[in-house]
C-alpha cells in the first residue's frame, strides 16, 4: 500500500520538530525570551502534533471515518496554534541569568544553511504530494478479480458483479470519505448524489466511464487514461463476467 498525504504531512511536522530540538535555530536576539528554551519547547510541540496526526490517520482507517481528517486536522491545529502561544509565554526571562551568550556570526551561518536546506525540503514535499495526487492507479482484472491498486485500492472477484454498464457521465461529488480529487483526478470514496457513498476512479472529461455495483451494494465509477481503453476494459469486464 502507498503513502497517502496524511502521513507525509504527519512526517513533516515530526521532522520539523526533530530539527528544533537538535539544531535549536538561531533568533535574532530579544531580551524579553529565552529562544535557546522556546525553539526546545515548539520542537516537542510539533513532533506531538505530527504524532497526533499520525495516530488520527491509523485510527479513522482502522474505523473507517477517512472523512473526519479535515476536522481532525483543523482541532490539531487549533490546539498547536494554543500551545505554541502559551510556551512563549513559558519562554520569557525571569533571570538575568537566562539571556544567553550567541555566538551570533556562527549561529547566522547555521540559520542559513537550514533556512535553504528546509525550502528544498518543502519544495520536494510539495511535489511528492501533488505528484502523487496526479498519479492515476492501476486499473485491471487479475485472476478473475478487479483490483484497483494505491492508496485507495480494493478488489472484488468479478463473479460478484451484478451490474455493469457504460455512462456518459458520473454523479455530482459531494463530501470526500477517504480519497482526493485534486486537478479533476478523482480516486478513493466520496459521497455521490443520489447514490450514496461509492467510489471514483477517474478523470473528469473523458468520457465514457463505467459503472460497476457488487453484491454487497458498493458501486464504482471509473475511467482509463483515453476513451479506447476504457471501451476496451468494458468490454474485458463483459467478457469476464460472462465466464
Amino acid at each position: 500500500m502507498g503513502l497517502s498525504p496524511e502521513y507525509f504531512v504527519s512526517g513533516l511536522f515530526i521532522v520539523i520538530g526533530l530539527l528544533a530540538l537538535i539544531f535549536k535555530p538561531y533568533y535574532e536576539p530579544d531580551k524579553r525570551i529565552n529562544f535557546k528554551k522556546a525553539s526546545i519547547y515548539q520542537g516537542w510541540a510539533l513532533i506531538t502534533f505530527g504524532l497526533y496526526l499520525l495516530l488520527l490517520k491509523i485510527t479513522l482507517g482502522f474505523v473507517g471515518l477517512s472523512g473526519w481528517w479535515p476536522l481532525g486536522l483543523f482541532l490539531g491545529v487549533f490546539g498547536l496554534v494554543i500551545i505554541v502561544f502559551r510556551l512563549k509565554k513559558a519562554c520569557y526571562i525571569t533571570n538575568e541569568s537566562e539571556n544567553l551568550a550567541f555566538d551570533r556570526e556562527i549561529f547566522k551561518r547555521r540559520a542559513k544553511i537550514w533556512k535553504r536546506c528546509g525550502l528544498l525540503f518543502a519544495f520536494i514535499f510539495t511535489i511528492v504530494i501533488f505528484t502523487g495526487m496526479l498519479i492515476r492507479p492501476k486499473i485491471s482484472v487479475v485472476d478473475n478479480k478487479f483490483k484497483v491498486g494505491g492508496e485507495f485500492g480494493f478488489e472484488y472477484p468479478i463473479n460478484e458483479i451484478v451490474e455493469l454498464d457504460t455512462v456518459n457521465g458520473y454523479p455530482h461529488v459531494g463530501l470526500m470519505l477517504g480519497g482526493s480529487g485534486f486537478a479533476g483526478i478523482y480516486k478513493g470514496r466520496f459521497e455521490l448524489d443520489g447514490y450514496g457513498k461509492g467510489r471514483l476512479f477517474l478523470k473528469k472529461g473523458i468520457s465514457p466511464f463505467i459503472y460497476i455495483k457488487f453484491k454487497n451494494n458498493d458501486f464504482v465509477f471509473l475511467n482509463l487514461k483515453t476513451s479506447k481503453q476504457t471501451i476496451e476494459f468494458y468490454n474485458k469486464l463483459i467478457i469476464g463476467t460472462k465466464k
